[in-house]
């Protein structure tokens, strides 16, 4: 039987494949005492970057290579600020959790690393995809610049995390 690969599968009022949108992504962070610190409402975000370093091996005239240490990049990710959620006093209170701007100190990370949640929402608000990230934590938290002549009156947070690993699932 032939695959439909038409447009008229896309969206068919019978049911159908429902396509995945890119702009419904939440991110929630558990907080020290509360179940949940904040779930951001997520403008945009760089999904992850994981690789390894290769390792040479060389043997006489020949050179194989073989996976060495993995890493993850650091994600940047940009958020909206709400007036009555105060997003920005609660990303800096965890910032602040880091380095103490009014000390000095660094604070230790078994207190700032979280584990963070990733969710693709579908229109209804269903979880349809899901990234754990462990090991996560604040490396920058830039706020976007007052401008009285900017009609969008959106404030976006930008916030770069570090993240140890992460645990991709779909269809939660």
């Amino acid at each position: 039987m032939p695959v439909n690969m038409t447009a008229g599968h896309l969206g068919a009022p019978a049911g159908g494949f429902e396509p995945q949108r890119t702009f419904n992504w939440v991110l929630i962070l558990p907080g020290t005492r509360d179940p949940e610190l904040i779930r951001l409402s997520v403008e945009s975000v760089a999904l992850p970057s994981i690789g390894t370093a290769q390792i040479h091996l060389r043997y006489m005239n020949e050179d194989i290579k073989v996976s060495g240490g993995a890493s993850v990049d650091a994600n940047s990710i940009t958020v909206r600020d709400f007036v009555d959620r105060q997003t920005f006093a609660v990303l800096n209170a965890w910032m602040n959790e880091v380095h103490d701007p009014a000390t000095g100190n660094i604070g230790y990370a078994s207190d700032y690393k979280k584990q963070g949640t990733l969710q693709l929402v579908d229109p209804k608000g269903e979880v349809k995809r899901q990234i754990i990230a462990k090991g996560v934590w604040p490396s920058k938290l830039t706020a976007s610049n007052l401008d009285y002549n900017n009609d969008s009156g959106v404030v976006k947070i930008s916030l770069q995390l570090s993240v140890d690993k992460y645990d991709i699932t779909s269809g939660v």
